[in-house]
């Protein structure tokens, strides 16, 4: 006769609770890192485009090739920024799974196992809000798209200009 096997029980001795929360908080530490990476990459290319712009208008009249070059310096600022944000909302997202496993784990989105009538936390912070085929979240989808925006109008003032 086979015996069953039953999946093990989700109770947790008090060293493997002060574990799995070392691990949380340093995981939480880390994805903070580097979505806080991200808005300073973020404020940083702005500043640099800005002031690129603002040289460059400055000047009576721009020759055809320094309106080239400054084309291919907008878009030498913009391209790494775009990539590093993912990169960085990728390593994020890697800290933000090992949470979500110690939260489905203790059944912290679980409805009323911790509170009357709620959960203690919301059920859309279940799924991660990034745009899968793109790897950002809208937070970082505005941060790309307000960049290569601002990059653009430079763009077509430095050829616009006479």
């Amino acid at each position: 006769m086979a015996s069953q096997q039953s999946a093990p029980e989700k109770r947790s001795r008090p060293e493997d609770v002060e574990i799995l929360l070392a691990v949380y908080q340093g995981m939480r530490s880390e994805s903070l890192q580097h979505r806080l990476s991200i808005s300073t990459s973020y404020g940083l290319a702005i500043a640099g485009l800005l002031a690129i712009g603002a040289g460059a208008l400055t000047q009576e009249g721009l020759p055809l090739d320094l309106k080239v070059a400054l084309t291919a310096v907008l878009m030498s600022v913009c391209i790494p920024i775009f990539v590093y944000i993912r990169q960085q909302r990728k390593e994020s997202d890697k800290s933000m799974q090992v949470m979500r496993k110690i939260e489905e784990h203790y059944d912290l989105f679980e409805f009323a196992k911790y509170i009357n009538r709620d959960s203690v936390l919301p059920e859309e912070w279940r799924d991660p809000p990034s745009i899968r085929w793109v790897g950002l979240t809208r937070g970082d989808m505005n941060h790309v798209g307000s960049l290569g925006l601002v990059a653009l109008v430079l763009i077509v003032v430095f050829w616009m200009s006479p």
